[in-house]
């Protein structure tokens, strides 16, 4: 079972990447089960910071050193519009990549140094109203 969705979740990434010229070699095929759904996401959850790796959420002055700095501003700025809100994921150097991302991060960073955004996360907080 587990194998069939890895199938699947590497198809669907694959037809994403398809439409955007950009396909997942096979060792970053290879190592999805160890990354998790989220990809890189996973890793930049933990706690230590980088120096090269920085968070800014939509397009507010200002960065983050952590992911859950961002994070809670993010789930804030959601719940008080009722709109989504970004994380975008700032990386400016191949070490920063490979904090981030391990050698799939530095994989994609290698393939555009000079990308604006590393990654983007979407945040929604939909108010569920009265549970009774």
């Amino acid at each position: 079972m587990a194998k069939k969705f890895d199938e699947e979740f590497i198809a669907a990434i694959n037809a994403t990447k398809r439409r955007s010229g950009r396909r997942l070699s096979r060792e970053a095929v290879a190592s999805v089960g160890k990354r998790g759904i989220f990809g890189m996401t996973t890793k930049a959850v933990k706690r230590h910071t980088h120096k090269d790796v920085e968070y800014q959420v939509d397009d507010m002055p200002g960065t983050y050193k952590t992911f859950d700095e961002a994070a809670g501003v993010a789930i804030a700025r959601a719940a008080s519009t009722g709109r989504k809100a970004t994380i975008d994921v700032l990386v400016w150097s191949r070490a920063g990549a490979r904090h981030y991302g391990d050698n799939y991060g530095v994989e994609i960073y290698e393939e555009d140094p000079e990308a604006s955004v590393f990654e983007r996360i979407e945040i929604r907080a939909d108010s569920m109203g009265r549970i009774p």
